[in-house]
């Protein structure tokens, strides 16, 4: 039953042993501050009676691992019972009194020799959990990058903060570093369960029969102790695993092909918008007839568009026609000036369509989508529908290649983790993105690890985490492995179209051979030129009686 009025929730009282049955009103237990305040209370007549029981149905009695459980047994223990309730639903906060001998016992699981010990001096589970003395702890983490990776970038290699890390068995990004800090500060002892090298988590779904595929079956079975691969914090479809607190947060985006480059016969016309191209027009037909009627002037719209485009015309106007002149001079300078700066600018950068920015724009896009776990069920609109109908069935390809290099289809992703890979391994010969990421994004989600539920070990996991999450590391360890990352791809981008080749002798006497060609050529030319030129003078004498040849040093006269 519970006694929640009776086992109050204390800082360092001791519980000394006690002759006779346990007054459970004058028990005190100090418990660590995220402990459940609920209290039980079990009486049996013997510890064989109890594990029979438990063999049946261990958590109708043990509900929730978090609470405290007081076990009263008429004769002392001949087994190790409490050790037994560890090792099967893994409860630790009891205390066991025997009636026969008075005797008070607990199990410190995260003790040395992991045994049961009488009561004899202060006892508080705040200790016991805080040095878990190498206990054996049970993890699942994977490759994935770049929150958790094996294959450290050579200037993650080169940062003392991360020069014992060793290259395929430890863990960097912020869920390797994490990791790592929980089993240092807490003297836990990392067992990882399957393959680190493994490519691609699966993070597993739960199916309406109650199974479970991926990480998330690990936890539901009791395999392993935390899934170190951080999640969104958001509905599984189980009420059996319990979240860490977060530790970051990450958008769902969609990705979708970059929009097509600007051809540099078009950079000249997407230097203004059409409503400015019309005005622009406009403006021509008003001042032409506006000169028109100023002035006699039978080419009057050749003139105002040699004004409007800097082009050199002999006018002498009136001295009412000076103002007119001087505004068409200005407006010419002002249109010159932006296209000279757009030329610039599109000789500099490269020009792209539009972009699809907006969910609206994606879903006129018609793209299909890339099966994802996002179901968008949390919103009703119009445009969620359409997209959610849009969504296509799965494939062993690789989506993103086939989102930049087919341009055929669209993918949901996390927004922090993809713009990296962006950068790095979705790029043209120019070194320009092939992928563009939607501005506007579908929801933000919390991120943070997952435990069974009622989990021992959550109350302290959580103590670790929040005072990282609030020194600013885990956010500082996410850039590290970002920048290392995207300046190794760089590195290795740069190398490659960097390549160089040693020239032979051949090569250098083919390039003076063609320098020489092209001098003869030349001279031939020159030559010709003089030939026909006096000639010509010659042939223009004899008509005329007189010639004259502009030549250098070269004058013929009568």
């Amino acid at each position: 039953m519970h006694l929640k009025s009776h086992l109050v929730k204390t800082t360092g009282t001791a519980v000394p042993p006690m002759a006779g049955p346990v007054k459970v009103e004058k028990m005190f237990v100090s418990t660590i501050r995220t402990d459940s305040t609920n209290g039980h209370i079990i009486i049996a007549r013997n510890d064989k009676l109890l594990l029979k029981y438990l063999q049946i149905n261990p958590r109708s009695i043990f509900s929730t691992s978090c609470d405290f459980f007081a076990i009263v047994l008429m004769h002392d223990p001949i087994s190790n019972i409490l050790a037994e309730i560890w090792i099967q639903i893994q409860v630790s906060n009891i205390l066991l009194q025997s009636c026969t001998s008075g005797n008070t016992y607990i199990y410190l699981p995260f003790n040395i020799n992991r045994t049961s010990y009488i009561i004899t001096n202060e006892y508080s589970p705040a200790r016991s959990l805080s040095n878990f003395n190498q206990f054996r702890l049970h993890v699942s983490i994977q490759n994935r990058p770049p929150t958790a990776i094996t294959k450290f970038p050579r200037v993650l290699q080169k940062n003392p903060i991360y020069a014992n890390l060793v290259q395929r068995k430890d863990f960097a990004g912020v869920d390797g570093f994490l990791l790592s800090n929980l089993i240092e500060h807490l003297n836990l002892k990392l067992d990882i369960f399957g393959e680190t090298g493994v490519e691609n988590v699966q993070f597993g779904r739960v199916f309406p029969n109650g199974t479970a595929t991926g990480t998330l079956a690990l936890i539901l079975n009791h395999q392993v102790h935390l899934s170190a691969n951080g999640r969104f914090l958001m509905d599984y479809g189980t009420t059996m695993v319990e979240y860490t607190v977060p530790y970051s947060s990450d958008q769902i985006c969609a990705v979708v092909p970059k929009a097509e480059k600007v051809p540099e016969l078009l950079i000249l016309l997407k230097s203004f918008t059409l409503p400015a191209w019309l005005m622009i027009m406009f403006i021509f037909v008003i001042c032409s007839v506006i000169w028109y009627l100023m002035g006699t002037s039978r080419n009057a719209w050749w003139e105002v568009y040699s004004l409007l485009h800097g082009i050199p015309v002999k006018i002498s106007p009136l001295t009412k026609q000076i103002p007119f002149l001087v505004s068409c001079m200005g407006f010419n300078i002002i249109i010159i000036g932006l296209v000279e700066g757009t030329l610039y600018r599109s000789l500099t950068t490269v020009s792209y369509y539009n972009d699809i920015n907006t969910l609206e724009e994606l879903d006129q896009s018609g793209l299909p989508i890339a099966p994802t776990f996002f179901t968008f069920t949390a919103d009703t609109s119009k445009v969620m529908k359409n997209l959610k109908q849009r969504k296509v069935r799965p494939t062993r390809e690789s989506i993103l290649d086939i989102v930049a290099y087919n341009r055929s289809i669209a993918k949901l992703e996390r927004k922090r983790d993809i713009m990296w890979v962006l950068k790095t391994n979705f790029v043209d010969d120019e070194g320009e993105p092939l992928l563009h990421i939607v501005d506007e994004c579908f929801t933000t989600f919390y991120i943070s690890f997952i435990v069974p539920k009622n989990s021992i070990f959550l109350p302290t996991f959580n103590d670790v985490i929040i005072k990282l999450f609030e020194s600013g590391l885990t956010n500082k360890w996410y850039e590290d492995v970002q920048f290392s990352s995207f300046v190794a791809k760089m590195d290795d981008m740069k190398v490659k179209t960097e390549t160089s080749e040693s020239i032979s002798f051949d090569e250098i006497k083919a390039v003076f051979y063609v320098l020489l060609l092209g001098l003869a050529l030349s001279l031939a030319v020159f030559c010709l030129e003089v030939f026909l030129e006096i000639n010509w003078n010659f042939n223009y004498y004899r008509i005329y009686g007189y010639i004259s040849v502009k030549l250098p040093n070269l004058y013929f006269k009568k």
